[in-house]
């Protein structure tokens, strides 16, 4: 029995719901719904692509020496709850259960672990340290899509904290594996893919824009073609980092500012000065070099503010910054080649802060930690950017963000290599080669196949039609033959026949009628009438020839006596010869007369030489004593009272053809 691949159902793209809001204290940022425990908490979240785990807002997040801060809950996006309690759910692990530093990565980023703020601008109530309680729960995800789908992902890794260095709740993308007590649990993306829930461990995401009103998109296993513009050719994402996240070279920024001026900010005594950059979206910051960050500060007038690290910028300087735009240049940090420009109006970089930092505008560059190598682009650059993220292959893709006027979607999936069903997919070199030396096998077995029934055919018609023409022939053979012994030539349908048509109605140079058939004796030679008036002689001359027997029938074509013709007195046959029938009629008639005239002439000659001995040619006596006038007297056949068809002279001609062989017991006449 053969074997057979089973089907394999694909699952869909799985599009994130938004919150249909903005929120954060660094700025305005389009968030998403996360729910938490077995009360299903709703909260509203951003991203987090460089995160293993997810994070949301602890039951005492908002408070303040023991107090609720009003206004705090919505704030931080804990939509109508005061927080989540672990203690509270039932679908927690409760043997997996911890307090753990949080951070991004500092092994990439920074060594102070301090990404938001600096602790002196933090509420007298908020600690230094950034430590959480790590659960392993389930969180539920809902779908923005027209049918409202709910994904439950259980056994996901979630912290609950109430530090607001990361302010909002986030959803952990990244890929890895969360130490929490003596187990490592996987990531929400692993989770997903290896429930089947989605096709790939891979996002999309776009920040939406708020100077745009306009939501951004998350798309888990796919991404959306709505939101998407021209997309680049893949970049590579190294591994050698903490974590697998996107990463690229920053050959150029260029600022064009509102009075038209074109300045490059990484050039430097006309150097450019290249530097690698990951993008992450937890936070909304560029971490640029430090020579960088103060050219943005000379060309937009940005104030450096040494208390929070930002810079800030005055209401007038910002409607005089408004008409500019700011170009970064990005590539493969493997392949130069592959390159995108990130262009983006002033407008994406005009943030302002609230509580609990005190309130204002700011630009959303950073320095980079002087101890760190690695520069970040942040959440910002994704306002106006839609990324791609595939970690089946490594891989990631950028291009332009989309803000169309319809919210729908039109999601594309990502295929994991076990939904791949191209033909190309999986196999390797060898098995490629192998199915087309394969291929070219078979199409040359075909072919010789084809050759072997054409030749086959080609030579049963070839038989055939030798076949065929040998029966032709053989007719032809018996139909000569059959003429032979009939007297007449016949032959196929359409054969020629070379005849000599003599008419026995034809007109006689007198313009008389008077000549017919006759037999002459097939030895000695036909005597020609010298004196054409002389009837005796005429007469003696036919009944010499026709006494001595077995001669054809010829025309004599001299004239007849007119003695003779005009009295109606021509040699006839007596009774005592055989009875002639004249050749009239169809050629079939006529043929079979003939014949039969021959055979009673035959048998009339054989009895008269057995009982007489037969007729001297020289003498015309006859053999025997008979007398040849009692015994035997030439008639002439009775011509036609009308001039036969052209079918029966045509006959006529052929039984006294010259060319027509005598029969073996003929004598051969001269």
């Amino acid at each position: 029995m053969g074997l057979y691949k089973r089907a394999i159902s694909i699952p869909s793209p799985f599009s994130v719901q938004t919150s249909e809001t903005f929120d954060g204290n660094d700025g305005k940022w389009s968030t998403f719904f996360i729910t938490a425990g077995s009360s299903q908490l709703q909260f509203r979240a951003l991203i987090s692509s460089a995160s293993y785990y997810s994070r949301v807002i602890s039951q005492n997040g908002c408070k303040q020496g023991g107090t609720f801060i009003d206004g705090c809950t919505d704030w931080r996006g804990e939509d109508g709850n005061t927080g989540y309690v672990a203690a509270d759910s039932s679908t927690r692990d409760q043997t997996a259960s911890g307090q753990y530093q949080l951070d991004i990565n500092d092994k990439y980023l920074a060594t102070d672990n301090t990404f938001g703020f600096p602790p002196d601008n933090r509420n007298s109530s908020y600690t230094k340290n950034n430590n959480a309680t790590f659960d392993i729960d389930q969180i539920n995800i809902s779908s923005g899509s027209a049918t409202a789908q709910n994904l439950a992902i259980p056994n996901t890794p979630l912290a609950a904290t109430v530090q607001p260095s990361f302010f909002l709740s986030y959803i952990g993308l990244a890929i890895g594996s969360t130490p929490i007590g003596s187990e490592l649990t996987p990531s929400l993306l692993e989770t997903l893919y290896n429930a089947s829930s989605i096709p790939s461990k891979s996002f999309a995401y776009t920040a939406g824009a708020y100077y745009k009103n306009y939501y951004g998109s998350l798309t888990l296993g796919g991404w959306d073609q709505n939101r998407m513009g021209k997309m680049t050719s893949s970049f590579g994402m190294p591994t050698n980092l903490h974590s697998i996240i996107p990463q690229v070279t920053v050959n150029n920024i260029v600022v064009q500012t509102s009075k038209g001026d074109s300045i490059s900010v990484t050039t430097t005594n006309g150097n450019t000065n290249k530097f690698p950059a990951v993008i992450e979206t937890t936070l909304p910051f560029l971490y640029l070099p430090e020579s960088i960050c103060d050219k943005f500060q000379q060309i937009f007038g940005l104030t450096y503010e040494d208390s929070s690290g930002l810079y800030r910028v005055n209401n007038t300087q910002r409607q005089i910054n408004m008409g500019s735009t700011i170009t970064i240049d990005v590539n493969d940090i493997n392949n130069p080649s592959t390159s995108f420009e990130i262009i983006l109006p002033y407008a994406a970089f005009d943030l302002n802060t609230s509580w609990p930092i005190s309130n204002g505008s700011y630009f959303p560059i950073r320095r980079s930690p002087s101890a760190s190598t690695t520069n970040i682009l942040g959440r910002t650059i994704l306002q106006e950017t839609y990324m791609v993220v595939n970690y089946e292959n490594q891989t990631f893709s950028l291009g332009q963000a989309l803000f169309p006027s319809s919210n729908d979607l039109k999601l594309a999936p990502i295929l994991a290599d076990k939904y791949n069903i191209s033909p190309s997919s999986g196999l390797s070199k060898g098995a490629i080669a192998g199915i087309v030396v394969g291929a070219i096998l078979l199409l040359a077995a075909i072919a010789g196949l084809i050759f072997f029934f054409l030749r086959r055919k080609r030579r049963r018609a070839s038989a055939e039609a030798d076949k065929e023409k040998a029966a032709i022939e053989e007719q032809d053979d018996a139909e000569r033959r059959a003429s032979t012994m009939t007297g007449t030539t016949v032959g196929r349908p359409g054969a020629d026949r070379h005849l000599s048509e003599l008419s026995s109605d034809s007109e006689h140079p007198s313009g008389r009628h008077g000549h017919g058939l006759y037999e002459l004796p097939e030895e000695g030679k036909p005597l020609e009438l010298e004196d054409k008036t002389d009837t005796a002689a005429w007469r003696r001359n036919s009944e010499l020839r026709s006494q001595t027997g077995g001669g054809r029938f010829f025309e004599l074509m001299g004239d007849m006596p007119d003695t003779m013709a005009s009295t109606g007195s021509t040699p006839r046959f007596t009774s005592a010869t055989p009875a002639m029938t004249p050749p009239t009629g169809t050629p079939a008639t006529t043929s079979a007369v003939l014949a039969n005239n021959r055979s009673s002439f035959r048998s009339w000659r054989s009895r008269r030489r057995t009982n007489s001995g037969g007729v001297s040619p020289q003498s015309g006596s006859v053999v025997g004593g008979a007398s040849p006038s009692a015994q035997f007297s030439v008639t002439p056949v009775s011509p036609s009272p009308r001039s036969p068809s052209p079918t029966q002279a045509n006959l006529v001609s052929q039984q006294i053809s010259p060319d027509q062989s005598p029969r073996p017991d003929e004598p051969r006449t001269s």
